[in-house]
């Protein structure tokens, strides 16, 4: 699940998620950390305005389960954080479009979907769909990218005395 992460602000600043020794640091700009979780962080993006960044912070590794997190970065002092949502059993995907941020996760059901909410944690359905989705993209028109993730598992057997692999 993990990947390098970053966004860039609407002034063209970078913000990256660095993980060193089983940490997660969110850093912005670059070089001053503005958050830390042992877990780890994905999807940072800036709202339109710049004054915030919302991202999924994923409190096990190598674990997609997570929740929405705000951290509003004009505070004179440290950056103040606010968790947004409730842990879901997967989060994956985030954008902001217009004032809420928009996400995928999966609450209870095992396939994710396309939820919204906004700073003061109230939280909507905007699509639910068959397949398990994975938000890539807001554009500034809000318009969204999203990915139908479909995967297969299956199982084989192979016994040397029969010489050939069945699937079970």
């Amino acid at each position: 699940f993990r990947s390098s992460q970053s966004a860039e602000s609407p002034d063209r600043q970078l913000a990256i998620v660095r993980e060193i020794n089983g940490n997660s640091y969110l850093e912005f700009p670059v070089g001053n950390v503005i958050f830390k979780t042992s877990g780890w962080l994905s999807h940072p993006r800036f709202s339109p305005d710049g004054t915030k960044i919302a991202f999924i912070e994923h409190p096990f590794a190598y674990d997609d389960r997570g929740f929405v997190v705000l951290l509003h970065l004009e505070s004179d002092c440290e950056p103040l954080s606010r968790v947004l949502t409730a842990t879901s059993i997967s989060s994956l995907g985030l954008g902001w479009r217009d004032d809420e941020i928009w996400f995928t996760s999966a609450h209870s059901e095992s396939t994710r979907s396309l939820r919204a909410v906004n700073a003061d944690g109230k939280e909507r359905t905007v699509y639910s769909g068959p397949g398990s989705l994975t938000l890539l993209d807001v554009d500034r028109g809000g318009d969204v990218l999203i990915a139908d993730n479909n995967s297969r598992v299956h199982t084989c057997v192979f016994k040397a005395s029969e010489g050939i692999e069945r699937d079970l």
